[in-house]
């Protein structure tokens, strides 16, 4: 994954935490671990 797909993520999530309120730290290590894994 390259970095502007992780920015666009990153706002898609942030848009969804503001409309449903899921946990932000949940999603950002979702995001974390996702990248971990993606780069193996």
């Amino acid at each position: 994954m390259s970095l502007i797909e992780v920015k666009s993520l990153k706002k898609m999530y942030k848009y969804r935490i503001k409309r449903s309120g899921i946990d932000k730290e949940k999603i950002i290590n979702f995001i974390e671990e996702y990248l971990e894994g993606d780069s193996k």
